[in-house]
């Protein structure tokens, strides 16, 4: 049969099967669709490509460097340029050629190289004419000869912070014998070494006040006008030094100290000193950072007083059965006495000489000869020392460290009870007063210093009692030429 009859008989067939010609229909619509479908999404993906491309390649104007521009230099049309650079490249904080009049004649606060965008953090502020406008309202720039800093050694940089002491004969404040010392004014700015500026201050000035070199021989400081007076006063009747401090030290400490007083405030110091050493333990912690003990004598005890390793020669820690069971670290640490039974469970924690448990109820006592007794009499266990990695500290209003809770009860750094926390969670003192607020804190070598000034327990209240020994050196005494140090105990 030939094409055409075929077309036609086919075509036949279709007219009267209506089912068939329903069917065809629908296929061709849905090849059609599909056909529709992904030409749209091709179209939809070229034109997304291009305004990608647009958007990446699109070109802005911003306010260049044309040379290399140094810190301090006097922005101007004589040294900016107009450039243009893609889009993607341009910094939210660029100056644009329509704000150029607001930065004309501004001065840079960093050097800024050739080709490069000018940014609005670049450029200074309102523009200083003479360190005169460095000063706030109410406050003076005093300068002071270096030569009488002897402490200072020409290490200090503008934008530091010293504390100024003053020496004075002992008969002008309060009477004595020879001279004494104390700090006049503390945490003081210095503005300048000579005549040299704060990079970026120097850079705010119209004029310029840098000398060459870093020698100079006075130092600027910033005051208000009664700590200037009172500055002028002590430079005509006393000797001024200074020491300088780290800036984000605010701190501030009042002390004087006659010539009488040498010897025993060397000796307080040494004891602090010890105290901060006492305050670290080298201290073993497992792969997970858990506290399996501490390192005496180079055996690792842990909390019940059990040897339960050792640290080898060359630092690694191992058990007893020779396995490495974690590393050891200097670190600052608190003691905390607590009380077990013959089984090892932990009944309480001593405190002034009583175990007091969980609850923060006194459940026992701890004797004389270091025995444990429970309000019966029985024996409750013994004691043993663990360490603790944060505590609950109590601060008052001002942020001081009054002490820290053990079992609810306030302790200070001498081991008396002072007060307790009630179960509303506020902090009183034995006399029903307010003492602060509790926060759960790290322990640091200054916070272990502050709640604890030794572990040795009291023999008579199972307490902290700090006992220290002092070198004490005497003049003329010695043996084959060589002078006898004694060991002083303090209490």
């Amino acid at each position: 049969m030939s094409k055409p009859n075929q077309i036609k008989s086919f075509m036949a067939v279709l007219r009267a099967n209506k089912p068939l010609k329903l069917l065809l229909i629908a296929i061709g619509l849905a090849i059609l669709a599909a056909f529709l479908a992904v030409k749209y999404l091709q179209l939809r993906e070229a034109a997304l490509k291009e305004a990608y491309q647009q958007s990446g390649e699109r070109m802005v104007s911003v306010v260049v460097a044309k040379g290399n521009l140094q810190r301090g230099t006097v922005l101007s049309k004589a040294n900016l340029a107009v450039r243009k650079i893609p889009s993607i490249y341009v910094h939210q904080q660029v100056v644009p050629p329509s704000k150029f009049q607001v930065v004309k004649g501004r001065r840079l606060l960093e050097p800024l190289s050739q080709g490069r965008a000018l940014l609005w953090s670049h450029v200074t502020g309102d523009q200083r004419r003479d360190f005169s406008d460095v000063l706030e309202s109410g406050r003076r720039a005093v300068t002071i000869p270096v030569d009488q800093l002897s402490s200072v050694s020409g290490m200090v940089e503008p934008g530091n912070r010293v504390d100024l002491h003053i020496t004075l004969p002992a008969k002008l404040v309060g009477g004595g014998d020879g001279d004494v010392v104390f700090p006049l004014l503390q945490n003081v700015e210095v503005l300048a070494t000579g005549r040299r500026l704060e990079p970026k201050v120097q850079a705010t000035m119209a004029v310029s006040y840098r000398n060459q070199g870093r020698s100079y021989n006075t130092l600027t400081v910033n005051l208000s006008a009664k700590e200037t007076s009172l500055l002028f006063a002590a430079n005509t009747a006393g000797r001024l030094s200074a020491s300088l401090r780290n800036r984000t030290d605010s701190s501030f400490v009042f002390t004087s100290i006659r010539p009488a007083e040498i010897l025993s405030f060397a000796q307080g110091i040494n004891q602090e000193a010890k105290a901060r050493a006492q305050s670290k333990v080298k201290v073993v912690r497992d792969k997970d950072g858990n506290i399996l003990g501490k390192v005496v004598d180079g055996k690792v005890v842990n909390e019940k007083g059990e040897v339960i390793g050792k640290v080898n020669s060359d630092g690694t820690v191992v058990s007893n059965t020779g396995e490495i069971i974690g590393t050891a670290a200097e670190e600052p640490v608190i003691t905390e006495q607590i009380v077990r039974d013959k089984d090892g469970n932990v009944i309480g924690k001593v405190v002034n000489g009583q175990v007091i448990n969980e609850k923060g109820e006194v459940v026992g006592k701890v004797n004389k000869d270091g025995s444990v007794v429970g309000n019966d009499g029985k024996s409750l266990g013994s004691v043993s020392e663990q360490i603790v990695s944060n505590v609950d500290v109590v601060r008052d209003k001002d942020g001081n460290v009054v002490g820290r809770v053990v079992n609810g009860q306030v302790v200070n750094a001498k081991g008396d009870v002072i007060g307790k926390v009630n179960a509303d969670g506020s902090v009183v003192g034995n006399d029903g007063k307010s003492l602060g607020t509790v926060s759960n804190e790290s322990v640091t070598a200054e916070l272990a210093n502050q709640l604890e000034t030794s572990t040795t327990p009291s023999s008579a209240t199972g307490g902290i009692a700090p006992t220290w020994l002092v070198d004490y050196l005497v003049g003329g005494n010695s043996k084959d030429g060589v002078a006898v140090v004694t060991k002083v105990p303090i209490k």
